[in-house]
């Protein structure tokens, strides 16, 4: 993502000495040219990966990463700055929203919300939900289930025209057999019209 400041920012991850992996971003403050890693969103237990990154109302980046402890939660982390991304910190983590252990999608929406995609399942890769937060991650919607079949990764984006897509691994019996690719308005995840 390029945050209202210019820089440059995308999730990533890495493995310490021992092999353990850390959910982070990387960032960039001259265009691309050079490339700077944060701290570890969560140094200690447990371990994550699979992060996605958005850029929340006063600047600061919520991670949320997929946690490989298998707790059943996702786990979230705030990072704050002020001028100098190399100068940020992390919030405690906190753990929220049922997840199987699977990469999510999380992405700002023009209106001022934050989405959420992920299978609505503490164990199984299944019902991949859509969420909504007004508070910056803090709390989440029950969600609308977009697809009810087995599902894994999804990945949204806000469209032209306001409407969110998502590319999304799905099933119909034991295994991910395609990806599907849905479009949907705010109204269908409030509870109107039917999504296309």
């Amino acid at each position: 993502i390029q945050l209202r400041s210019g820089e440059l920012a995308f999730p990533a991850q890495f493995r310490d000495a021992e092999g353990t992996p850390h959910s982070c971003f990387i960032f960039s403050s001259d265009g691309g040219d050079t490339w700077t890693i944060s701290p570890p969103a969560i140094p200690a237990k447990p371990p994550t990966s699979e992060s996605q990154l958005a850029e929340l109302a006063d600047g600061s980046l919520l991670l949320s990463t997929r946690d490989e402890s298998r707790s059943g939660k996702r786990a979230w982390s705030r990072f704050a700055w002020k001028g100098d991304l190399s100068k940020g910190t992390w919030s405690e983590p906190w753990f929220a929203v049922p997840d199987p252990t699977c990469m999510a999608s999380l992405v700002g929406h023009p209106k001022g919300m934050l989405l959420f995609s992920n299978p609505n399942s503490a164990k199984q890769r299944v019902a991949l939900t859509i969420r909504e937060s007004a508070d910056d991650g803090k709390t989440w919607s029950d969600g609308r289930v977009l697809d009810p079949r087995r599902c894994a990764y999804s990945c949204m984006t806000v469209l032209k025209d306001g409407r969110i897509g998502v590319l999304y691994e799905c099933g119909d019996k034991s295994d991910i057999e395609t990806l599907t690719f849905a479009r949907f308005s705010l109204d269908w995840l409030h509870g109107g019209e039917r999504k296309r």
